[in-house]
């Protein structure tokens, strides 16, 4: 999808805001001479934009420039770890809830969702806990559950080893992510699951380090996309996953990110996220903040 008018001014306050957290995270005093001239660069690159860019690609030259003029390489490290730390610290619990859950597989789907709150591109601070609430109690305003769950069943009857791609979002999500691979490792055995995670940091997107250190690349074989990129840019991917999206039975596409860059792909893909801006509820046809999971092509979305 190409970005809105409204993406324009949001990118140029994303830059700003992610230079401040930058700096904050160094301890680094910032000074009006600096911030001027950030500001003069946001202008001259967001205002000059190839209009066909999604806005994840907006995005991302804002947050660079923003980076740029904080002189950072990657602020959010610790950040990332703390946040790693926070979603392990949970897994036991919503272990155990999956363990007594009716359907199991829906839960860990909204779990997913859950975990997209943590996005450091949107907010600086979250809480997961009513995040949780709000989705569990709610549920998803956009909901192709039942749809994957019979084209998952369908698959494991006729494939021996059917294929599904797991595009992963950020850290600390990742956690989540975990859970709903497991899941479905458990009931569909014969699945063969590769995650896809960032080749680069990039803000709080998990990266094949936080892969590692959560657990999740000892329960399936992660990759990472080939790019540096917000999202998943068909152009920018490595030939390795370019030949997987061709391959894969089913593909799980995480984030806000993911969907502004996959949006209309004609892959067979199942988009879980929160809505976090007005531009991706419009498009999704749901309110702001609503949790998703949403079947791609013309027929749904």
């Amino acid at each position: 999808m190409r970005f809105q008018n409204q993406c324009i001014e949001c990118s140029k306050r994303q830059g700003v805001r992610i230079y401040h957290l930058s700096i904050q995270n160094q301890g680094i005093a910032s000074n009006q001479d600096r911030e001027n001239r950030l500001q003069r660069e946001l202008d001259e690159r967001i205002d000059n934009a190839d209009a066909c860019l999604s806005p994840a690609e907006l995005s991302l030259i804002a947050i660079r420039t923003g980076e740029k003029h904080a002189q950072s390489g990657d602020p959010f490290r610790e950040v990332k770890r703390t946040n790693n730390e926070m979603a392990l610290s949970l897994y036991p619990e919503l272990k155990k809830r999956l363990s007594e859950s009716t359907d199991s597989l829906h839960l860990a789907c909204q779990l997913a969702a859950c975990g997209n709150i943590i996005d450091l591109g949107v907010h600086d601070h979250f809480d997961i806990h009513a995040a949780m609430e709000n989705v569990l109690r709610n549920g998803f305003r956009r909901d192709d559950y039942r749809a994957f769950k019979e084209e998952c069943s369908r698959l494991h009857e006729e494939k021996d080893s059917p294929f599904l791609l797991y595009l992963c979002d950020n850290a600390g999500e990742i956690v989540f992510d975990r859970l709903l691979i497991e899941e479905l490792l458990r009931l569909y055995p014969r699945f063969r699951i590769v995650a896809v995670v960032r080749r680069l940091p990039v803000l709080n997107d998990a990266t094949m380090e936080d892969a590692r250190t959560t657990g999740l690349a000892d329960i399936v074989s992660v990759i990472d996309n080939g790019e540096s990129e917000l999202g998943t840019v068909w152009e920018k991917m490595g030939d390795r996953l370019q030949r997987f999206f061709s391959e894969a039975d089913l593909i799980v596409s995480k984030g806000q990110a993911n969907y502004e860059t996959l949006h209309g792909r004609p892959e067979n893909i199942y988009f879980i996220l929160k809505a976090k801006c007005e531009v991706i509820a419009e498009s999704l046809g749901v309110e702001l903040w609503d949790a998703v999971m949403a079947r791609s092509g013309a027929s749904a979305l």
